[in-house]
This record gives C-alpha cells, structure tokens and sequence, in this order.
C-alpha cells in the first residue's frame, strides 16, 4: 500500500511529543479511521481502526529494507493476520512491531489501543499482562510437579533401565494378560474382528487413563501403542477382508 503522506487529515501529536500522528477516513474495507505517521527513525506506520467491530490492522514499511511493508490484523484484542504485504505470505511481526512499540504507544486515542491491547508490547496493561504470565507459569509448575517426577528420584539408573523396568512391571503384564485374554474371549463370543479391533483400541486407552490418574504412573506408550496398533490392524481386517 502506497504511503499516504499528502492526504488531507485531522494531525495529532503523541504523548511523547516525538511522532506526530494524522487522521483521516480509512479506504479499507471494513475499517472507520486510520491514525498515520512517518516516525524519526524513517518508518511509516499506520493503525487502521473500527471501534465497532473491535478490530485495527497495524501497517508499516520498515526503512531498514527499504520500506517493505507488513500489516498485522487484530481483533477483540487477538493478532489474527501476520503477512508481508509484498509476498503476502505469513511473517512473524512479533519482533517487528516490538521495535517500534515505542512511536505505537503515542497513538493519540485511547480506543485505538485498547484495541491493540497488550500486543507487541503496545496496548496498556502492561504489569496485569505480566502478573497474568507469572500465575500461569505458577500453575503449570504446580501441575508438573504434581504428576511428573522428578528426575532426581531414579538416582543414577540410566533411562534404558527404566524404560525396561517399567515395561516388565506387575501392572504392565496385568493389562497385557487382560487385554490379549479379552480379546480372545471375544472372538470367540463374537467371531468379528471389528469389535475385537475396537475393544482393544477402547482398552489402550484406558489403561493410560488407569496409568496416569489412577496408578499414579507414568505413562507406558509402548504398551499404549501396542493395544491401539492391533486393536486397529483387527479392524481393518474385519472391515475390508472378512
């Protein structure tokens, strides 16, 4: 999109008195007003808006390659559209925008950013956004060390011998004897691979579910894998070929 520079428009200056921002009505389908400006360092930024539709497209040409423009769409306060104007393709503008967070900020109109929001480190709430990462953070450790072990308590075993120790544990070779008994049993209750291929499927997952939140284990995928493959393999069997 070609700069608008002699466009007639309302100027505004921002609140650091360095980038002076002007209005005019936005040519662009489904937005109101643009905010435009060409800041000290030589780029042109532009903040297309629709206070209605809670939506603004940010737009600049970074004069570090010559003016290339990028545009970035957010709506509700979500980016949704990251691209290169020229190529169209999807670019990520987290490190571009963030540059020039600075001369975003300035914009005159307190709508317009609460629209933006937090976004590249633009919008207002800055220190709610980072309390808000801090309790998820928080969260996510709590949860990890609730139902993941550390690897402080196998000692020095190596990860093969743990890996083969907890293939031959008791529950292992229980759910092994159920799964490959009740697949049996019901082939000869039923005489149809496709339910056998199912059932076992249905069991796979079970037993993880058994693992994880009932057995307080950690999940054996080997032995997961080897119930939903042949549970699977059982079917198209049945499905295709009996």
């Amino acid at each position: 999109m070609p700069r608008k520079r002699k466009t007639t428009g309302t100027t505004l200056t921002g609140d650091s008195g360095r980038t002076v921002w002007k209005r005019r009505p936005s040519e662009i389908r489904g937005y109101q007003q643009a905010l435009y400006a060409n800041t000290d360092t030589g780029d042109f930024l532009r903040v297309d808006f629709n206070l209605r539709e809670k939506k603004a497209r940010i737009y600049l040409e970074d004069h570090e390659e010559g003016g290339n423009p990028y545009f970035s769409v957010i709506i509700d306060g979500k980016v949704t559209i990251e691209r290169n104007q020229t190529t169209g393709r999807a670019y990520d503008l987290n490190a571009k925008f963030s540059k020039r967070a600075d001369h975003l900020a300035t914009i005159p109109n307190r709508e317009v950013l609460k629209l933006i929001r937090s976004n590249y480190g633009i919008g207002e709430g800055g220190e709610k956004r980072d309390e808000a990462k801090k309790r998820r953070k928080e969260t996510l450790e709590r949860t990890r060390k609730k139902y993941f072990r550390p690897e402080d308590e196998y000692g020095a075993e190596s990860a093969r011998r743990r890996g083969f120790r907890r293939f031959i544990g008791w529950w292992d070779v229980v759910d092994l004897v159920v799964g490959v008994g009740g697949a049996i049993g019901l082939y000869f209750y039923t005489f149809n691979f496709i339910y056998i291929g199912i059932a076992l499927a249905c069991f796979s997952l079970l037993v993880s579910f058994m693992d994880f939140f009932i057995r307080n284990r950690d999940l054996m995928v080997v032995k997961t894998l080897l119930f939903f493959v042949a549970g699977a393999g059982l079917y198209v069997y049945g499905y295709y070929f009996r």
